[in-house]
């Protein structure tokens, strides 16, 4: 057991969780599992909240205030009137809070709680931790109509660039949303990625759940809420596609919403009933835990890269081999902790279902991996210990460390009439210091028009009207640019296992000349191959001595694969490769574009034997259009964003880019446009 170092101060913490709380849905999980981690460390925390909860656990250590609205109860109000109005009268008991309590920080969470955080900072000096959940830009078109995804889109990227910049300090889940903050004004300084931290191991405890029996059936089980980010279409059509090979294969939806079929809308609803799948409400976290502990795979669909699925933390501690989709692939690796498909690709998770059906050796593989990957990964005590030298970091002590740049307040004209002289910490500032404060922010309305198109990204949810789904049978479009499964590369470190036959189980790396020796099966050529082809290979070199062997091949670890992003980016460099990385995503985590980038004339090169492949990216297009975000890159790969259009590639390789690239090639013909 970790010995626990109690923390050398104690702070006072209100915490911002504009949103039902708790809920068991992930931001709200999150929230929850922070504000206890810190408080078990002796820290006060007050949970500033709306008036309503589920109360699906009981709460330890942690004060909830909740603000009061007898009025707003008694009259209904359009959904949009009434959410921001919570959100104003949120802004005053904050304040109310923090002056109570003498609040040493504000801890804020998604989009609505720095933005009411930042009235309290200018009335009291106490600094802000923006702790960010996802980028807006990325989750915010999932909740509209399709055809206002593109205004959609350009609020999200306003408040992406206004919001996280203005606190005192950023956390980012994940180095891909680090990189995101960063390309959107957020000094290096000023973020810090702490990733969330998985719950204990969870076991089976024996006990029946009501209306659900998994006998005789392979379960395939998602858990969580049926909101359009999650992707749920896709699950059903792949789920779909594997019942075709294997009937016994059955889907089991496992949700807290008892209206499930609103949040699904009217053509998700009618699809579940098609696939034959099982909805399950649950009124508690422990049900939710036997389910998954009696899963034969745990899906997670969702292709939104910002968020971090908290359900994929669960589904570690589970020990059940785990089917994700790359853009919420966190942490794992495919075939090794978990099956990875390409975002949006139905049939590949059908496959991908079917391949653990057929292969229980390679099943339980994928499930110890999970469950060892989830205990070496930090604990709440360590993850809330890097959250207290932020919070020493932007308070310092009694509030004199805070960082520069923490004057980066919205200003609003009028706000000292309306909300009073400041009081407490800042009252001590010198008039003309006060006064400079006011005028480097936004103005008020700013602050109320974002308040007002956050109501769309609330942590509550909504429900939306979502484009037709086609008929489940109909044939599924190929994504552009998918690049298929992963195949093996020298350098790649291979975990083969016999399940039979454990004394031959072995780690064994890939030679540059891309072959690998094993006892029994002597030298085999591994690179190119995918792991399903490189089974068969084996059993086919095995079946002499061993009688009707069955072999899993697992990727413990890829080869040091790199993607270099050069030209108009802030930090021009290399990034490590990862199945399903986009350019985008590339791009962001080098910082993002300078000011001086040609968005509309991105080159990315892709290597091919002694040449170059290359692609023109136009970054101006909505994303929905299929490019650039169509695309996913390979290992090599590299992307130059100039500062010009490029007319003529082969001339502009030739002339700028051959002397920076990492081999010599010549540019092939095969440039595409």
């Amino acid at each position: 057991m970790r010995e626990r170092k109690q923390p050398e101060k104690r702070w006072r913490i209100a915490m911002v969780a504009p949103c039902a709380f708790p809920s068991a849905r992930g931001s709200q999980v999150l929230i929850r599992e922070v504000a206890e981690a810190l408080a078990e460390r002796g820290h006060e925390v007050h949970v500033v909240t709306y008036p309503s909860g589920e109360h699906v656990v009981p709460l330890r250590g942690i004060h909830v205030h909740r603000i009061a609205v007898r009025l707003l109860g008694r009259v209904r109000l359009p959904w949009l009137i009434h959410k921001a109005l919570l959100d104003l009268i949120l802004v005053r008991h904050l304040l109310r809070i923090v002056r109570e309590q003498s609040i040493d920080v504000i801890h804020a969470h998604n989009y609505e709680g720095p933005l009411v955080a930042f009235l309290t900072r200018w009335r009291t000096g106490v600094p802000i931790v923006y702790h960010s959940h996802n980028a807006l830009a990325d989750e915010l078109p999932t909740y509209v109509a399709k055809r206002w995804r593109g205004l959609a889109r350009r609020v999200g990227r306003l408040l992406d660039h206004q919001v996280p910049r203005r606190s005192d300090h950023a956390i980012a889940l994940t180095p891909e949303l680090e990189g995101f903050l960063r390309a959107n004004g957020v000094a290096a300084q000023a973020v810090t990625v702490i990733p969330p931290f998985p719950p204990a191991a969870i076991v089976d405890d024996g006990q029946a759940v009501p209306g659900v029996d998994l006998t005789g059936r392979f379960a395939v089980v998602y858990t969580g809420n049926l909101d359009p980010y999650q992707d749920l279409d896709v699950l059903l059509r792949g789920v779909l596609s594997a019942r075709t090979q294997a009937p016994d294969i059955c889907l089991v939806l496992v949700t807290h919403d008892a209206h499930w079929r609103e949040s699904l809308g009217a053509e998700l609803a009618a699809a579940v009933d098609r696939v034959g799948a099982t909805v399950t409400v649950v009124p508690s976290f422990p049900a939710v835990r036997r389910l998954m502990a009696r899963a034969q795979a745990l899906v997670c669909p969702r292709s939104s890269w910002s968020g971090y699925p908290i359900k994929l933390l669960n589904y570690l501690a589970a020990g059940r081999p785990i089917i994700a989709a790359a853009g919420s692939a966190k942490e794992l690796i495919d075939g090794d902790t978990a099956l990875i498909i390409p975002n949006g690709d139905a049939e590949a998770l059908g496959e991908a279902i079917v391949r653990l059906r057929n292969t229980p050796a390679l099943a339980q593989v994928l499930g110890e991996a999970a469950r060892e990957r989830a205990a070496r990964a930090p604990s709440a005590s360590e993850t809330a210990r890097g959250i207290e030298r932020i919070y020493e970091t932007v308070a310092g002590a009694g509030g004199a460390g805070r960082t520069k740049g923490s004057g980066r307040l919205m200003k609003f004209p009028g706000a000292r009439e309306l909300l009073g002289k400041p009081r407490g910490r800042i009252s001590a500032l010198p008039e003309h210091r006060a006064g400079e404060i006011v005028r480097r922010t936004g103005s008020l309305a700013r602050i109320a028009i974002a308040l007002l198109c956050l109501q769309l990204v609330a942590c509550a949810g909504r429900n939306v009207p979502t484009a037709s789904l086609p008929p489940l049978d109909a044939p599924l479009p190929a994504a552009p640019g998918q690049t298929g499964p992963y195949r093996i590369q020298p350098g790649d470190l291979l975990r083969v296992k016999f399940m039979y036959h454990p004394e031959l189980d072995v780690k064994v790396p890939v030679r540059p000349d891309g072959g690998v020796t094993l006892q029994g099966g002597g030298n085999i050529h591994a690179a190119g191959l995918t792991t399903e082809e490189l089974e068969k290979v084996i059993v086919e070199r095995t079946s002499d001595r061993l009688r009707e062997p069955e072999v899993s091949v697992m990727i413990a670890q890829t080869a040091d694969l790199k993607v270099y992003v050069m030209g108009e980016v802030r930090l021009p460099g290399i990034v490590a490769f990862r199945e399903g990385l986009t350019p985008l995503q590339a791009i962001a985590d080098r910082g993002g574009f300078s000011d001086t980038a040609r968005l509309d004339s991105v080159l990315r090169l892709s290597p091919a034997e002694s040449e170059y492949q290359g692609t023109r990216l136009d970054f101006t297009q909505p994303l929905e259009a299929g490019s650039p975000e169509g695309v996913q890159m390979s290992a090599g790969d590299v992307l130059y964003v100039p500062r010009t259009f490029i007319g003529d590639v082969n001339s502009f390789v030739r002339l700028y880019v051959r002397g920076l690239l990492p081999i010599e090639p010549r540019i092939g013909a095969s440039t595409s446009f």
